[in-house]
């Protein structure tokens, strides 16, 4: 005796067109969707950006395990050490530039201050 698989629509139970792949909050997730389900879905859509994705692109490549020396090596050690030290930059004693830098950190401390706000309304 034979079976039959009929994939139907995840949101009204009509037969499957497409299987959509989705990501939010992290998470990989596919939906079976009928073909006026898909259209809703499509109408909206953007296309994806080239490229590899921002986590990805932010994330600090594995570094690959070193062959040859230490890096407590002898000459590791006095490369470091020749190295010159940063300088210290100079303090800044401008009025004008002073109170520019004091209206930015204020409206920067503003807008995060409203966003923490509706990010605690919101959740």
């Amino acid at each position: 005796m034979a079976q039959q698989i009929i994939v139907v629509c995840d949101v009204c139970g009509a037969p499957a067109a497409a299987a959509v792949g989705i990501r939010a909050g992290g998470r990989s997730m596919t939906k079976d969707v009928c073909r006026t389900h898909l259209q809703e879905i499509v109408r909206n859509a953007r296309p994806a950006r080239r490229g590899r994705p921002r986590a990805a692109a932010m994330a600090p490549a594995p570094r690959p395990r070193r062959r040859g020396r230490s890096a407590g090596s002898a000459t590791a050690r006095k490369s470091r050490a020749a190295a010159p030290a940063k300088r210290a930059r100079k303090r800044i004693t401008d009025p004008a530039t002073l109170e520019k830098r004091r209206a930015a950190m204020a409206k920067a401390r503003g807008a995060l201050a409203a966003k923490r706000a509706a990010a605690k309304k919101a959740g």
